[in-house]
């Protein structure tokens, strides 16, 4: 459940299992976007409600300040580029992932989220210049984003089932 509560409130991002990382942070000022204002959601087929606010240029959940800070970029229309920014203890971290979402539609899907759910097998990794992490299991370490941009984007285009889908509740 702690591993859920912390994608969700991350909307969308994941953090532990099999996440796609970086220690950079990809998403420039000039590049975020704020398609909303405040966010409630919810994984479809479950109840539990949570909520983003923007806070200066980034989002974040009013109810933990320890959730990680997120950010959007469009790639084309209703297809955005995720990034999740984690503080733990004295590190720092980025989790990506793509999100198709248009606010006049409930729901909203999660690609490339999960190196464990979505990734591909190695052979695929390597075609888009992707490769694990020595010191993490299941974790997709990013130098540039573009490899990732490559492999998240072909599997969206392809019709690949996302990770996750959440419906939207309210938006401002």
């Amino acid at each position: 459940m702690r591993l859920t509560r912390l994608f969700l409130t991350a909307l969308l991002l994941p953090l532990l299992a099999g996440c796609y990382q970086t220690v950079k942070p990809v998403i420039s000022d000039a590049d975020a976007v704020f398609p909303f204002t405040r966010l409630t959601y919810k994984e479809v087929g479950k109840d539990e409600l949570f909520t983003l606010v923007r806070s200066g240029d980034e989002y974040v959940d009013p109810e933990d300040e320890s959730a990680p800070r997120v950010r959007f970029q469009e790639l084309r229309p209703n297809v955005y580029l995720a990034q999740g920014r984690f503080v733990i203890e004295e590190a720092q971290f980025y989790s990506l992932a793509i999100i198709e979402a248009n606010l006049s539609n409930p729901e909203v899907v999660l690609h490339a989220g999960f190196a464990d759910r979505s990734g591909p097998p190695a052979e695929e990794l390597a075609d888009h210049g992707l490769a694990g992490c020595d010191h993490l299991e299941n974790m997709i370490c990013l130098d540039e984003v573009d490899p990732y941009l490559s492999y998240a984007l072909a599997r969206l285009d392809a019709g690949k089932a996302p990770d996750i889908k959440f419906e939207i509740v309210s938006h401002e």
